[in-house]
């Protein structure tokens, strides 16, 4: 179910420029998690990812972007080695958690929000592809330009912009952000900050509860 501003089609309805109360999505049954910023996620029980909404930097992994390239419609992210088992959204860019622990991202990477190594503005991924060097992760989250991942040993990675100091790596500003994952420093400024049970990214600040 949908509702709100439709501007740039993330509600999934084609007939509506903004809906004010609930409405289902066509075509979508047997989904079990979604995820939304000014594009929108679904996965469903089989480990499927569809998408739809804005796609300016490839941001629904269809293989297209550009600003004429919204879908109003939902389409199935192809391109995963593994069924999916969790999905978050950025501003502009996706992550997919497969069932195997892998991390799969697409979209935007003008800040490293990707995780691939690049830091490229004009070059965006349209589709999936998978984090190298990362496994063993049992949650990803996204904020505006960020990424985070939750490794089964409670080891918490982020990659992205760090601006305002979201990575969690005792820095911030220019020359600050990472490209790759990297672990989050401990309250102390020193090792890493461990126990980590649940994580959640803002728009341009982290969140993580450890298990105490």
């Amino acid at each position: 179910w949908t509702w709100g501003d439709n501007s740039h089609g993330q509600l999934g309805q084609p007939d509506a420029s903004r809906t004010l109360r609930p409405r289902p999505v066509a075509g979508l049954t047997g989904v079990v998690a979604v995820a939304a910023s000014w594009h929108s996620l679904a996965l469903t029980m089989d480990g499927r990812v569809h998408a739809w909404g804005r796609n300016t930097t490839g941001q629904l992994g269809n293989g297209r972007f550009g600003l004429a390239e919204m879908e109003p419609l939902p389409v199935l992210v192809e391109g995963f080695e593994q069924p999916v088992a969790a999905i978050a959204t950025g501003w502009d860019h996706s992550l997919a958690l497969a069932r195997d622990g892998s991390v799969y991202t697409w979209g935007c990477r003008s800040h490293g929000q990707l995780g691939d190594g690049a830091r490229e503005t004009g070059s965006p991924v349209a589709t999936p592809r998978r984090v190298a060097g990362l496994s063993g992760v049992v949650a990803i989250a996204a904020g505006g330009q960020h990424s985070l991942a939750l490794l089964n040993d409670g080891t918490l990675m982020t990659w992205g912009s760090n601006w305002n100091g979201q990575l969690g790596n005792g820095k911030l500003g220019a020359g600050t952000h990472s490209a790759l994952p990297r672990p989050v420093v401990g309250p102390d400024g020193k090792g890493k900050l461990g126990r980590v049970t649940a994580i959640a990214g803002g728009g341009l600040h982290s969140l993580a509860v450890t298990g105490d």
